[in-house]
């Protein structure tokens, strides 16, 4: 299977089997063939860990163990999907609410996904906060 395909089937099966999804995801790293890869794997990766099912460190570990991947080869996307994701689930999951270190953009991008996965998990309060920021 492709990881396009892959990608498309983990959208379409995501909201009815969220736990499923993830672990399918935790065990396709192989498909990761190329860093244009990367961003797109990272929003799904980031979207089920985070908004539909709060498991904010085992999607920043799973994010994080792309780091490593030869596949990344130092690509600036790719890098920076990584990184946005990793920002965004730990600022949704209270582990690290400095932004500091992103640009304005990127920032914006990571408040919007935090936003979104807190208001999915009726943290209303950080949801509008996240967005107002």
């Amino acid at each position: 299977m492709s990881l396009d395909a892959f990608i498309a089937a983990a959208w379409n099966d995501h909201g009815d089997h969220p736990e499923e999804v993830a672990d399918r995801l935790a065990g396709a790293l192989d498909l990761l063939e190329s860093p244009t890869g990367i961003p797109p794997f990272a929003r799904i990766v980031t979207h089920v860990y985070g908004e539909h099912l709060a498991r904010w460190s085992a999607g920043i570990a799973l994010l994080e163990s792309l780091r490593g991947r030869p596949q990344l080869d130092g690509d600036p996307a790719a890098a920076g999907a990584i990184n946005r994701s990793v920002a965004a689930l730990r600022y949704a999951g209270n582990l690290d609410l400095s932004l500091t270190h992103l640009s304005t953009a990127d920032r914006i991008e990571v408040l919007a996904t935090a936003s979104s996965a807190l208001a999915a998990q009726r943290e209303w309060k950080r949801a509008i906060a996240a967005y107002e920021e």
